[in-house]
């Protein structure tokens, strides 16, 4: 019962909002599909921040100061090509992966969370090399790791020239880290020699994957091939929303991620069909219509990408994989061998069935997210489930007849009772 809590405000605030009417693709464009999605948007999917109330209170009850501070932090971090996003003040998860991208980098304890000394050397250092000067500038040209290395030459200048990048034993004492960072325990710098270090658990940016130089045809490539449709897509249900800024829901969808966070570990453990079929018992019971659920799932995977939000875009993911959506699966496969939405930690063996799930249902017909036909589909996931492991990538032939994927699903009948299940509503 403990995970269909959320579910259940989800509920609530849909009948509120009035929903009645399904959204479709052919409606999604039309002024009845804008104000569906409208209705979900506004309704549907801030009933999640109700079950996160000490993180919406905290954000908005942050002092005006304290916000300037936040905007100057996340301004140095990004300077320093520690990507976290807009400067708003608001600590999220973009801005605590920088930081512990930062304080992996500086050799310093990996919290997410900013001490003391932290983030006024990050401070001191931003405005110093925002003076420039010529070492300033040569350091950034010459360094193999740009304006990174600004900060080892700092450090070091501030140790005396000393080579090590550890505190040792004159390190404050992280007694007040940055407010917005959930600050909790608080502990010195250790003691460490030697260049600075990545830590490699840290999940990556999915944005400049996607931006990078990528093998063509590898899981890589697939992924942000599949990424790119995914946020034309949501691009075009939310530019159809009226009343509503895109920052509302940006921060709407957030709000709704936590719906399908019991499902990470599953997705990530157990066996694809069995996972699958938990998916499908959670949409089942959530007592919102499958429109509904597509439309919410669409809009914010669309987010969820644009942000590089990866909890956002698995959740989204899920939601469209419980629906019947088949070629989401793929995309779920390539989320799981590249460990985006799963901390970071690749598992290709679960990300091959996933793989196997989809060329099965592409190879009987179902509609790839890339429109091409099932076959052309299915030889890819089958390629990759190959690679994933280790096998030689031809892949097997495929089913003949395979009925191609284009078109536009007819629209669906009205559901009654306002677009709800049913079952599965509890108080």
């Amino acid at each position: 019962m403990k995970k269909y809590i959320t579910s259940s405000a989800m509920i609530l605030a849909l009948t509120a909002a009035g929903v009645a009417i399904p959204m479709n693709k052919a409606a999604a464009g039309s002024n009845a599909g804008a104000a569906i999605i409208g209705a979900l948007i506004g309704g549907a999917i801030v009933a999640g921040a109700n079950n996160n109330r000490r993180t919406t209170t905290r954000r908005s009850t942050a002092s005006s100061a304290q916000r300037t501070e936040n905007r100057a932090v996340q301004s140095a971090l990004n300077y320093f090509n520690f990507p976290a996003g807009t400067p708003d003040g608001v600590f999220g998860r973009r801005t605590r992966t920088a930081v512990s991208t930062y304080q992996a980098f500086m050799d310093f304890p990996v919290t997410g969370e900013l001490s003391i000394f932290q983030k006024d050397f990050l401070l001191n250092s931003h405005q110093r090399a925002e003076l420039g000067g010529a070492e300033t500038s040569r350091i950034i040209l010459t360094d193999r790791n740009g304006a990174r290395g600004l900060l080892i030459s700092f450090m070091q200048q501030q140790q005396g020239g000393n080579t090590g990048l550890g505190m040792g034993n004159n390190t404050m004492q992280a007694n007040n880290p940055v407010n917005d960072f959930n600050g909790g325990g608080s502990s010195a710098e250790t003691s460490s020699t030697g260049l600075p270090v990545f830590v490699t658990s840290q999940e990556s940016s999915m944005n400049e994957l996607c931006i990078s130089g990528i093998q063509p045809n590898s899981v890589e490539a697939q992924f942000c091939n599949l990424r790119a449709y995914a946020i034309d897509e949501g691009d075009q249900l939310a530019a159809s929303v009226q009343g509503t800024t895109r920052a509302d829901i940006q921060a709407q969808c957030v709000a709704f991620a936590p719906t399908l966070e019991p499902y990470v570990s599953t997705v990530s453990l157990a066996d694809a069909g069995a996972a699958k079929s938990e998916l499908q018992s959670w949409v089942s019971t959530s007592g919102a219509s499958a429109a509904s659920l597509e439309g919410i799932a669409k809009v914010c995977l669309g987010v969820g990408y644009s942000t590089d939000d990866s909890s956002v875009a698995v959740a989204s993911i899920m939601t469209l994989v419980g629906l019947g959506e088949s070629g989401y699966e793929e995309l779920l496969a390539y989320h799981l061998a590249l460990g985006f939405g799963f901390d970071g930690k690749a598992n290709t063996n679960r990300g091959a069935q996933w793989l196997d799930n989809a060329s099965l249902a592409f190879a009987s017909g179902q509609e790839s997210l890339t429109g091409e036909s099932g076959a052309v589909r299915a030889t890819v996931a089958v390629s990759l489930a190959n690679s994933m492991r280790g096998l030689p990538t031809t892949a097997a032939p495929v089913t003949s007849g395979v009925v191609p994927a284009f078109g536009v699903a007819p629209e669906a009948p009205a559901e009654a009772g306002g677009g709800f299940f049913s079952s599965g509503a509890s108080n």
